[in-house]
């Protein structure tokens, strides 16, 4: 039988650290969304398509990011539950 070392408190802290994160991103990939969406209207030419098609790449990869904070988030927050719940029946 494998031994747990880690208490439901500590997985809880680490499940809340991803979700802050996740939180914090949201907000960050949102203003920085917003601040290339008003520069791109005044930007015309190649040098504007060209950072603007590397820049949609990027924000698939925040977006991809989001989704691991919030996977991680649940993920550990189900591994609590599971930890907790078998205490209670020891």
């Amino acid at each position: 039988m494998a031994k747990i070392l880690v208490t439901p408190e500590e997985i809880d802290k680490a499940s809340k650290l991803f979700r802050d994160s996740f939180d914090q991103s949201e907000t960050m990939v949102t203003k920085l969304n917003s601040t290339m969406a008003s520069m791109q209207g005044q930007w015309e030419g190649m040098t504007q398509t060209k950072f603007f098609q590397q820049y949609d790449q990027a924000k698939r990869e925040m977006e991809n990011y989001k989704k691991m904070l919030d996977a991680v988030s649940i993920d550990l927050a189900a591994i609590s539950k599971r930890f907790r719940d078998a205490d209670l029946q020891n």
